[in-house]
């Protein structure tokens, strides 16, 4: 088999993973970016580009400023339970 034909070959069976990948991960992702970029709404399901004005009325939220606030206590404070739950280290200090 030649270089051309070993290429095509080896392209036959990544084109199912890579179209995958592409449907199940980069469209979503995409969609999501430009939904989170117009002003839709369940009354208004046309997607109207108003750009970064969802993003400037996020930063300007307060609600927005104490749940992530809050989330972030909560992350933080639950990691070291994490590490701990499965009595690996460092918490278990030296006991197997």
């Amino acid at each position: 088999m030649g270089e051309t034909g070993l290429r095509s070959y080896k392209l036959a069976f990544l084109l199912p993973g890579l179209l995958t990948l592409l449907a199940i991960i980069l469209f979503p992702l995409l969609f999501t970016i430009r939904v989170s970029a117009s002003g839709w709404n369940a009354t208004n399901p046309d997607l109207d580009w108003i750009g970064g004005a969802n993003y400037a009325a996020l930063w300007l939220d307060a609600r927005f400023w104490q749940s992530l606030g809050r989330l972030s206590f909560m992350a933080t404070a639950r990691s070291p339970f994490n590490t701990c739950s499965d009595s690996h280290w460092p918490c278990s200090y030296g006991t197997m």
